[in-house]
């Protein structure tokens, strides 16, 4: 259980910061 929850909360994790990172190229592109 314990398990399931930490790939959850890292899959969250690195999705947000996929998606920031992604924010940020595009506002550096349009810059």
């Amino acid at each position: 259980m314990l398990k399931a929850e930490l790939l959850v909360q890292f899959s969250i994790i690195y999705r947000g910061t996929h998606l920031i990172n992604h924010f940020f190229s595009i506002v550096r592109w349009f810059w």
